[in-house]
């Protein structure tokens, strides 16, 4: 699909631009993104068992700090909400390079699921003591 390209000023796309393109088109980078929001999902969850057991804390440092003032609640919502946030980068980078878009996605992906492995490895390690 063939987009023109609506000159504003000489920032070439506008944002009704950039927004119909996130919405309308399909990406080719859907099962990156798709990836990216599993590992992070399962992160999320091991990081509440982990932390619901006691004597393990969060290792990020601003989702600790987000842990101790608003509570798993709050950690949950800054890490959906920072999840989301990179997504919608990839997505709107993909309006030009998808597979820069793809890149930044799969490098998170890889980045989570270091994180994932390491939690389980704590979960499985240490189950017999939780």
């Amino acid at each position: 699909m063939q987009y023109e390209r609506c000159a504003v000023g000489s920032a070439g796309l506008s944002l009704a631009d950039v927004l119909n393109r996130l919405f309308t088109s399909p990406f080719a980078v859907v099962p990156a993104t798709l990836a990216f929001f599993f590992v992070n999902a399962v992160d999320v969850m091991l990081t509440l068992i982990l932390l619901s057991q006691g004597g393990f804390r969060e290792a990020n440092p601003l989702a600790n700090f987000v842990l101790q003032q608003w509570g798993e609640g709050g950690m949950v919502f800054y890490k959906i909400v920072f999840v989301a946030a990179i997504a919608l980068i990839a997505q709107i980078i993909a309006t030009k390079r998808e597979g820069v878009a793809r890149g930044v996605l799969f490098a998170g992906t890889a980045v989570v699921s270091t994180v994932v492995a390491y939690s389980s490895h704590l979960l499985f390690t240490y189950w017999h003591l939780i």
